[in-house]
């Protein structure tokens, strides 16, 4: 029998005409088969089919959250977070449904947290949702929404842009304010603009250099906000100084979710232009080269170890629902942060020798066990081992000492991360361990992988590893 359309949520608000209360114990018994005819002829359940807005927020949550989020966050019973964690993916609700101890308790406590977080789409909002058909250009929107929807994904905002002339557009929540760090060279004049697409955003826009608000537009009603604010000074555009860090907000303070769509024109200067590192880099004088990078990086993005992990577990290192360890190669089925029990985070420079806590070039993902074993030891290579798995091993090497050897295909991977933390927050790596680091440099060069990984990292916070674009660059720092 199919299991998930009203049935599913008639017990949902605890307004069906079951007389028994379900229980979380009573989830191992699945009750919904007793409670078959509950919403028969009833008014008082609510129909939910797979295409449904709240159908496909609870299959994202059970998708997507970590099994403390289960556990704790939506109230599961932990038997039914353990099934739902550990037999992902679903694909409809039947498959969910089918789930042990996943019953209408179960559901009904899902149903309560996408709903009271905002988490259920609706037809308009700038997510495309599978029971929503985007405007295809005819002059006729079959599903009754005003504006042309994005791709089937839940959106999730930029924190860093650069000043290349560009257009984003997104869902903006009730009382929701979007702080976008915008990286320009000195000289770059631009115009900002923000406009309302759909729903009741009412567009606010403010740009800070740091936290001082230095501009700001309010227009009145639905109007387009645009910095420079004055109309008038459109043409003169905003203009980035030298030692400054802006930022732009993006503010909805009314009481109803938007659409908007952000707009950056380049009136004058490099606007976003790369200029890739290379040869001019070997006329910096001797002993200088660190420092020349961190002035060409500059001031980048520090996301929140929570939207950093977030973004390595269900993107970066995510090929195809699996994140595999980057010490022992064992892998795990996920679509965001794992059950810590089960798999990670490695910091390749410990945070207790304090290396910093969200730069994702030195984050990894790693089995429980191997960043146990790893701990804050330092690299070497291992002559006698006390642990091993994978390739990796923990032991003493030819003086004594207690180091951690990670398999010889990351080998390299390790040591420019530890080269990159070096250079950006100017720690000192002990000679022993930097030796065998440059020798795995060499003998592990940069692959495509690693250099996809560089890339994505760059785009996302707003540094990148010169060390694994230009590998060479490695032999000119004397010391790190």
């Amino acid at each position: 029998m199919n299991r998930t359309t009203a049935l599913l949520i008639a017990a949902l608000f605890i307004t069906t005409g079951c007389t028994e209360a379900v229980s979380p114990s009573d989830e191992a018994a699945d009750p919904i088969d007793e409670c078959a005819t509950c919403s028969a002829g009833k008014g008082d359940s609510l129909a939910i089919t797979d295409d449904s807005y709240l159908g496909q927020a609870i299959l994202e949550l059970a998708n997507t959250a970590s099994h403390d989020t289960l556990d704790h966050d939506v109230r599961l019973n932990v038997r039914a977070a353990d099934s739902i964690y550990m037999g992902r993916p679903f694909e409809t609700l039947e498959q969910l449904d089918e789930a042990y101890y996943v019953g209408i308790t179960a559901f009904g406590r899902m149903a309560s947290y996408v709903t009271d977080r905002g988490m259920v789409g609706s037809c308009g909002d700038g997510v495309l949702q599978s029971a929503e058909v985007c405007d295809d250009g005819n002059g006729y929107d079959g599903d009754g929404c005003d504006v042309t929807c994005n791709e089937a994904e839940f959106y999730e905002a930029p924190v860093f842009l650069t000043t290349e002339p560009q257009t984003i557009s997104g869902p903006i929540n009730e009382a929701e304010t979007l702080r976008i760090r915008i990286d320009g060279a000195v000289g770059d004049t631009v115009v900002f603009r923000v406009s309302n697409l759909a729903g009741g955003f009412d567009p606010e826009l403010e740009v800070y250099d740091r936290d001082y608000r230095i501009q700001y537009s309010r227009p009145e009603g639905l109007e387009e906000a645009h910095i420079p604010w004055k109309v008038e000074r459109l043409a003169e555009g905003f203009t980035f100084r030298e030692g400054s860090e802006y930022y732009l907000e993006i503010k909805n303070t009314l009481g109803k979710a938007g659409h908007f769509e952000l707009s950056i024109e380049c009136l004058s200067g490099t606007c976003g232009a790369v200029v890739e590192p290379g040869e001019h880099w070997y006329d910096v004088p001797a002993g200088q080269l660190e420092q020349a990078f961190r002035d060409e990086v500059g001031y980048f993005t520090k996301a929140s170890y929570s939207s950093a992990r977030t973004f390595m577990f269900s993107e970066l290192d995510n090929e195809n629902g699996y994140v595999t360890c980057v010490y022992t190669g064992r892998q795990v089925q996920t679509w965001g942060i794992p059950f810590h029990m089960d798999m990670n985070t490695e910091h390749v420079w410990p945070q207790s020798l304090y290396g910093p806590e969200t730069d994702l070039h030195h984050l990894m993902p790693t089995d429980y066990t191997a960043n146990g074993k790893r701990s804050s030891f330092p690299f070497g290579e291992v002559l006698i081992e006390e642990w091993a798995a994978g390739g990796s091993a923990l032991g003493t090497d030819a003086i004594g000492a207690v180091v951690f050897e990670p398999r010889d295909d990351i080998k390299g991977n390790v040591a420019r991360a530890k080269f990159y933390v070096a250079t950006m927050y100017e720690l000192d790596i002990p000679d022993a361990e930097e030796a065998v680091l440059r020798t795995w440099h060499e003998l592990d060069p940069p692959d495509a992988r690693e250099q996809t990984r560089n890339k994505r990292i760059r785009d996302f916070q707003g540094s990148e590893n010169y060390y694994i674009t230009h590998p060479e660059l490695v032999g000119v720092v004397a010391d790190f």
